[in-house]
């Protein structure tokens, strides 16, 4: 892995020298590597990638570009893992509303990011609210996309996660007296 973080990190360099360091693609690289580095563990360095990747496309798209949902996503995910789940929600939350408003409320991407904000809330112990943003995905991409599709597979498993949370949940439960 360590020859593609290189391979990666090369390519970003010679897309920086040869478009400039504020290029849509440099930014398509940043995010790129931003992945990598996450699958490789390197969390605080995936998100500074995907920060940057962000502050690029904000910069040079506008701030309600379908490419800057891309990067907030990104960016989500790392800190989802870092354990920052209120700044992994409000990166969520604003990529949905990008998506929602630029591709129509049933688009695939709309139903991603449905789909992740689920399982962040599901996280976040939001269980109604996980259940709600999960069964909307799943319908968009049930919809949308063929049955045996993994986007429909993943959206079903997480739903029946936090059916099974729901379920477990002390709240859900009544006492007998």
């Amino acid at each position: 892995m360590s020859a593609a973080r290189d391979t990666f990190q090369r390519a970003l360099t010679i897309s920086e020298v040869e478009l400039g360091p504020d290029h849509p693609e440099v930014a398509q690289g940043l995010d790129n590597l931003g992945v990598l580095l996450r699958n490789l563990g390197e969390l605080p360095a995936a998100g500074h990638a995907h920060q940057r990747a962000l502050a690029i496309r904000q910069a040079q798209l506008g701030p309600d570009h379908p490419e800057v949902a891309r990067s907030l996503d990104n960016l989500a995910t790392v800190l989802h893992d870092l354990g920052e789940l209120p700044d992994a929600h409000t990166a969520r939350q604003r990529a949905l509303a990008i998506r929602q408003t630029q591709l129509g409320p049933d688009h695939p991407d709309v139903a991603a990011s449905l789909n992740n904000l689920g399982v962040l809330l599901l996280e976040l112990g939001e269980l109604p609210a996980a259940r709600a943003a999960t069964e909307r995905a799943l319908a968009i991409f049930e919809a949308r996309l063929s049955s045996d599709h993994p986007s429909v597979a993943m959206a079903r498993a997480n739903l029946n996660r936090i059916v099974a949370a729901s379920t477990s949940s002390p709240d859900s439960q009544t006492t007998a007296q």
